[in-house]
């Protein structure tokens, strides 16, 4: 007798996506799809300008192609029901012709595999920076690097370092800044008060000043990756500050030259933490928002790998708060609401568009 239990009860093997097409749920991908109409038209390109240019050699414009990408298929209450999506390369070939930056297409898109590529190539790149300038040389350096990032380069220390334009074209620090007077709040409540006083004062000894900082230096093409991670993959419960849900993708843009440069030479298969990430944005049985925040566990983890402390500088930056799990509204402190006492400024996308590559 078969089971009388519906299909969604059992335990059965979850559908996932072929390797490389859109993880986006339907609605953004009629969003996407959308979207991009209106940016041809914005550009006053035809249908038919725009097959000739996505297919030159063509014997036919491919009109109906291109109609099919934009066109979304609706039931009778006005859903969604299926969108027809370029392939990667396709979309490649459009996002040139529109002159769109491709990054930005691709992430709209939900293209996120090709997106987690990249950012592998980027640390690869980094890596071999790393190498090149003799700042991790074995394992040992190695260690320290993922910890601390870097702290010397060739013989100088890494502050002094950065005022030779090489370095300065390679390398990006990112600083947090500690209000210790919060701190010493924090860990005042509940004391009488000259417990507080005895508290502060010590406190106070303990430091020079009221303010401490903390700098983590890293290239600049790993910078992009642990950045685009940070304010890209929140975890839930994370909070971003105002501005920075558009960040990851501004920051692909200013970096697309970087980006193409790292696919073209140092280009690696997904492993470890970013490849379980990949896995996770596959299964399509989640729902994308619930997909986004399993894999940004994975690739929090595999960022911190690269470098801990930037990665902590790139989410300070990137939040407002953060999520805690198992917190509760009355037992939550400025320890818990690290951004309260750690602030942090996310750098300007600027500033990996002008890197010189050769």
């Amino acid at each position: 007798m078969g089971s009388v239990l519906p299909p969604f009860w059992t335990d059965a093997p979850r559908r996932q996506a072929a390797r490389s097409p859109s993880y986006a749920g339907l609605m953004q991908r009629a969003h996407f799809v959308s979207w991009l109409k209106a940016e041809r038209e914005k550009r006053g390109i035809s249908r038919k300008q725009l097959a000739r240019l996505v297919w030159p050699k063509a014997t036919e414009a491919t009109t109906a192609r291109i109609k099919a990408y934009e066109t979304v298929e609706l039931d009778e209450n006005g859903r969604p029901i299926h969108v027809m999506m370029p392939s990667p390369d396709t979309l490649r070939k459009i996002s040139d012709a529109l002159e769109l930056p491709w990054p930005s297409t691709f992430t709209f898109a939900g293209y996120y595999h090709e997106i987690l590529e990249a950012l592998a190539a980027l640390a690869e790149l980094g890596k071999r920076w790393l190498e090149e300038d003799g700042v991790v040389t074995d394992l040992p350096t190695a260690l320290t690097f993922r910890s601390v990032g870097v702290h010397r380069l060739g013989q100088y220390t890494v502050w002094r370092a950065l005022k030779n334009p090489y370095y300065q074209n390679r390398y990006i620090a990112g600083t947090i800044r500690q209000d210790l007077r919060k701190s010493i709040e924090s860990q005042t409540v509940g004391y009488s008060s000259e417990q507080v006083a005895e508290s502060m004062q010590r406190a106070l000894q303990r430091h020079d000043a009221l303010f401490d900082r903390f700098s983590y230096v890293v290239p600049k093409p790993m910078a992009v990756t642990i950045l685009v991670i940070a304010s890209g993959f929140p975890r839930r419960g994370d909070i971003l500050k105002s501005g920075v849900d558009i960040y990851a993708v501004r920051l692909l843009e200013a970096a697309t030259p970087l980006l193409e440069y790292a696919q073209r030479v140092a280009k690696v298969k997904l492993s470890g933490g970013i490849r379980r990430a990949d896995d996770v944005l596959r299964d399509v049985q989640l729902p994308i928002d619930g997909r986004r925040v399993v894999a940004a566990e994975h690739l929090i983890s595999w960022a911190d790998g690269i470098c801990q402390g930037y990665t902590h500088y790139a989410r300070l930056a990137s939040m407002e708060y953060f999520g805690v799990a198992g917190s509760t509204i009355d037992n939550m402190t400025p320890e818990y609401q690290l951004p309260q006492i750690r602030r942090a400024r996310l750098p300007y996308v600027h500033q990996f568009k002008t890197i010189r590559l050769e």
